[in-house]
């Protein structure tokens, strides 16, 4: 090599290896430095597996959110099933006023549950609950409107199918989402009538049915990923 080869090339080096009964705490150390450099070119990576130096991430379990668009009177929970596919449910509380006169009114109780689905085939844990989803529900809930003594009493039930947008934000501590659904809506309504101020409120004796069919939501939600630590070795 050395009257063959070496002269052909612009430079050469001759270095010595000495392997020390201590080279497991030796390597050890350069540990940091080797990951970051990743592996030879010529190494078969088939069965290599290259984990991260450090501490593992948090595990994403589940995830609490709020709508803004119905201020402190909503929360709602996702859970992660895999890396495309959730469950969620959503409570909406507006009890907002009920004058003692009985001239005006607006309750509503009411929920939804649903199943979603995230796209994108290289999502990760990372990737949990971020971007573009398609969720398919069931909503129900009961409601008291009244206006100038007069109102209308009802419990409504129906289906849907929503698009929501989720953003990362904070660092990926939070999530902003945005979502916007249509759906079908059954509601059967029992009108009444107060006929004076503060007196007691008498039903017409009737029932009213009502269907909708158009939007049924509609969200801009703050979002709190709840995490926990992994098990050693996961």
């Amino acid at each position: 090599m050395y009257r063959n080869l070496f002269p052909l090339v612009r430079h050469s080096s001759v270095s010595i290896a000495y392997v020390s009964r201590h080279w497991k705490e030796i390597a050890s150390l350069y540990k940091p430095a080797l990951q970051e450099c990743g592996p030879l070119p010529c190494e078969d990576q088939s069965d290599i597996v290259w984990r991260p130096y450090g501490p593992a991430p948090k595990k994403e379990i589940f995830y609490l959110r709020t709508n803004f668009l119905s201020p402190v009177s909503n929360f709602g929970v996702e859970y992660c099933i895999n890396h495309n596919w959730s469950i969620g449910a959503d409570y909406y509380f507006p009890w907002v006023f009920r004058n003692p006169n009985h001239k005006n009114c607006f309750q509503v109780l009411g929920g939804s549950i649903e199943g979603r689905y995230w796209f994108g085939k290289e999502r990760g844990e990372q990737d949990r609950l971020e971007g573009h989803s398609l969720g398919f529900g069931l909503m129900g809930g009961y409601y008291d409107m009244e206006r100038n003594y007069t109102g209308k009493q009802g419990e409504f039930g129906g289906i849907g199918v929503d698009y929501l947008y989720s953003l990362p934000i904070a660092n990926d501590k939070l999530h902003m989402e945005f979502s916007l659904g249509l759906g079908y809506i059954y509601s059967y309504v029992k009108p009444y009538n107060v006929f004076e101020d503060g007196g007691k409120a008498y039903k017409t004796g009737y029932t009213e049915r009502f269907h909708w069919v158009g939007p049924t939501k509609a969200t801009v939600s703050l979002v709190v990923p709840i995490k926990a630590k992994r098990r050693t070795g996961k």
